[in-house]
């Protein structure tokens, strides 16, 4: 459940040290601080030019997603050993289908980490404004009206679920500690941490209606999709709110729906769905105990030069045959 610290595994270069190649994406190019001695880099933008680069090339490195598959390239990269992605995901598009780089023994590492500090503020951010009644208060600005909000609450000893405590739930705790907030986290290895109580995948479902904000940032794998589903959320106390900062998929949406109508729970702050965008008939835009956001709250504008800091860092550890970053393991999907 969730992700551990990055994993790291060492990976040796096998390009000698004038000829090691990176194909990296144009995204790249502008954020590397330093020349990065003993490889050479040739860029790419489109599809044509990603093949053509990674042909003879010992690293990949993917930028956004551009509409097709890193797996496309691999029966014309025989070189190619480590494909890094700046994206914290790879259950979608750029590295589909993920067993054909298992298959083909090439390490993948991603950008996890790169996007905590922003998710993590964005969290904090609804869960202020779901607190203090920012919502209804926007709304009576626009409408002229000196209105109050009707209910508010302190985030001050409340108390919250972290359905994933990797890079972006550990953010997230970091900032919510000192509005003097109590936080239980999952995942998929417990370990007794100070100041927080770490919990196993199966240890948190009989105790879910402890709780008045449950946080998802756990990947989506095949463990996680549809993880909370109708019984989950009719264990939520009925003041609870529901934050998913990580994929749609892993709550299972219209029992989601369902629930928000009955106003069985307190609401949801979605920043992402499924499928994304949603589409303009969901229910979801229309409710009045659901903030919804555009998957924007890894937005950033340090998000380029972090990507490049983390993949500079990571060739300078190829080249020096040292374990790197970010590992992601293909069997789990994450």
């Amino acid at each position: 459940m969730g992700h551990e610290w990055p994993r790291a595994v060492a990976l040796t270069s096998c390009g000698e040290p004038a000829t090691a190649l990176v194909a990296a994406d144009v995204a790249y190019r502008d954020h590397l601080a330093d020349p990065l001695a003993g490889l050479r880099f040739k860029w790419f933008e489109s599809l044509t030019q990603a093949v053509d680069a990674a042909s003879a090339a010992d690293v990949l490195a993917l930028g956004p997603d551009r509409g097709w598959s890193a797996a496309e390239l691999l029966d014309t990269a025989p070189r190619l050993r480590w494909v890094h992605t700046r994206a914290a995901g790879v259950d979608r598009g750029q590295l589909k289908p993920l067993h054909r780089f298992r298959d083909a023994g090439i390490t993948v590492t991603n950008g996890s980490g790169i996007s905590s500090a922003p998710i993590a503020e964005y969290v904090v951010m609804a869960m202020l404004a779901i607190a203090k009644g920012l919502p209804g208060l926007l709304t009576a600005q626009q409408q002229q009206s000196w209105a109050k909000p009707e209910r508010t609450r302190d985030l001050q000893d409340s108390s919250v679920l972290l359905l994933g405590f990797g890079d972006v739930g550990r953010a997230i705790w970091e900032r919510l500690r000192p509005f003097g907030v109590s936080a239980t986290a999952v995942r998929r290895h417990p370990a007794a941490e100070a100041g927080i109580e770490v919990l196993g995948p199966d240890a948190w479902r009989p105790r879910i209606g402890e709780f008045d904000w449950v946080i998802v940032t756990a990947p989506l794998s095949g463990q996680t999709r549809g993880m909370i589903g109708a019984a989950e959320l009719a264990g939520l106390k009925a003041d609870a709110w529901l934050l998913n900062v990580s994929r749609g998929g892993i709550i299972d949406q219209p029992a989601l729906i369902a629930a928000l109508r009955a106003q069985a729970i307190g609401g949801a702050y979605l920043d992402v769905t499924e499928p994304e965008p949603l589409p303009a008939h969901s229910e979801l835009w229309a409710m009045p105990n659901v903030i919804l956001t555009p998957h924007s709250s890894w937005l950033s504008p340090r998000f380029p030069e972090r990507a490049a800091e983390l993949l500079a860092d990571n060739l300078r550890r190829w080249r020096a045959g040292q374990s790197l970053r970010n590992v992601v393991d293909l069997d789990a999907g994450y």
